[in-house]
């Protein structure tokens, strides 16, 4: 039975360590290119996460508004600079 027991733990242990890992990395991203850490949680919600990445991939982010407000003349995103 003692087996069975560390088993489970260790089991949700290990999930709950996945989940945190994937919400810091997320916020992370999100914080890189200027939305808040918070909207890492919505990417460990199963469905909501693809609606989230979608949105997230083709949408214009805060970091590249500030840069071409910064830089008016020019009108390309920072990554079809390179």
């Amino acid at each position: 039975m003692n087996v069975i027991l560390v088993w489970t733990v260790s089991v949700a242990l290990s999930i709950l360590f996945a989940y945190l890992w994937g919400w810091m990395l997320w916020g992370k991203i999100f914080q890189k290119a200027g939305y808040s850490r918070s909207k890492g949680l919505t990417m460990i919600l199963p469905v909501i996460n693809l609606v989230i990445l979608v949105a997230f991939a083709f949408s214009d982010w805060p970091v590249c508004r500030q840069l071409r407000s910064a830089n008016p003349e020019s009108d390309r995103a920072p990554a079809e600079m390179s």
